[in-house]
């Protein structure tokens, strides 16, 4: 085993996604309750039941950064990508409503919304962008491609979910439907699909 490690503070922390570059460093993103959490943080815990977090490890186990996302609600990180410039990506779900900060909203805020955020490869919150219709919404993966366009996939209960150049424009019915959206970066206002 090249290492093995604990990471959490005194309260609930869960990992939920990970993603490692070619130097062997590892993001590890999730959800946690501990205003404590290891690392030095840029920001801190914001102190709702759970903020997101992505925490850079490097190649021997030893803590970079964490960094959290959250307001006054539940938040949770549920995937964790990275773009050929070293910037980090998080997908994730929130039940802050407005005390969550976003960037863009596509859609209105429901219950549970989806959010994408990015950070530079130091730590620094980039921007945000929130998904979402009137019931919740949840993000489940996201990935990059090699132009930068970022891709969410995940599940809405919603029928007014925001779409554009849909293959399904339309909300199918059941209690959800699965959802894949692409977008050219967290501040634009538009959709590419």
């Amino acid at each position: 085993m090249a290492f093995g490690t604990y990471l959490g503070g005194s309260a609930e922390d869960e990992g939920l996604a990970i993603a490692v570059d070619g130097s062997g460093n590892v993001f590890i993103a999730g959800e946690s309750a501990s205003s404590n959490f290891p690392g030095p943080p840029a920001p801190g815990f914001a102190g709702g039941a759970h903020d997101a977090f992505v925490t850079k490890l490097n190649s021997s186990g030893a803590v970079q950064f964490t960094t959290f996302i959250g307001g006054t609600g539940d938040d949770a990180a549920t995937g964790v990508a990275l773009d050929s410039s070293g910037n980090i990506f998080m997908a994730g779900n929130t039940r802050s409503g407005s005390s969550f900060p976003p960037n863009v909203a596509h859609g209105g805020l429901g219950g549970q919304d989806a959010f994408v955020a990015e950070f530079t490869s130091g730590g620094t919150l980039s921007g945000v962008a929130v998904l979402g219709g009137a019931f919740d919404d949840t993000a489940e993966g996201i990935a990059i491609d090699g132009n930068g366009n970022i891709y969410v996939a995940g599940e809405t209960d919603s029928n007014n979910f925001p779409v554009s150049s849909a293959f399904q424009g339309a909300f199918a019915g059941g209690v959800s439907d699965a959802f894949i959206t692409k977008l050219p970066s967290v501040t634009s206002s538009t959709l590419s699909f």
